[in-house]
C-alpha cells in the first residue's frame, strides 16, 4: 500500500485546523499509553474506519484508467457522500 501524500497547502490547512490539532493529540496521548482506556477503544475505531474509507477510495481510483481517475475519485466521494452523509448527519 502506498502512503499517501498531501500537497504543504494541505498540510498547512490541517495543522491550522482545531480539530485536527485535537486528533493530533489524542493520538499522542494513545501512542504514548497515557490514554484512557475509553479513548483508545475509540481511537481504533476511528483509526479501522478511515482506513477502510482509503483503501476502499483507492482500490476505486486504481481501477480506472489514468486518465479517469479524477473523475474516479469525484464519483466514489459523490457515492460516499449521497450513502453516508444523511445518516451520520441525520440530515
Amino acid at each position: 500500500m502506498r502512503p499517501v501524500t498531501y500537497m504543504c497547502s494541505d498540510v498547512d490547512n490541517f495543522v491550522s485546523d482545531e480539530l485536527y490539532r485535537h486528533l493530533w493529540l489524542i493520538r499522542r496521548e494513545v501512542e504514548a499509553g497515557t490514554a484512557d482506556p475509553e479513548t483508545v477503544e475509540r481511537w481504533e475505531e476511528l483509526r479501522e474506519t478511515i482506513t477502510t474509507i482509503v483503501e476502499s477510495l483507492r482500490a476505486a481510483i486504481l481501477a480506472a484508467k489514468p486518465q479517469d481517475r479524477a473523475k474516479a475519485m469525484r464519483r466514489w466521494i459523490q457515492a460516499f457522500v449521497d450513502d453516508r452523509w444523511p445518516q451520520a448527519t441525520l440530515h
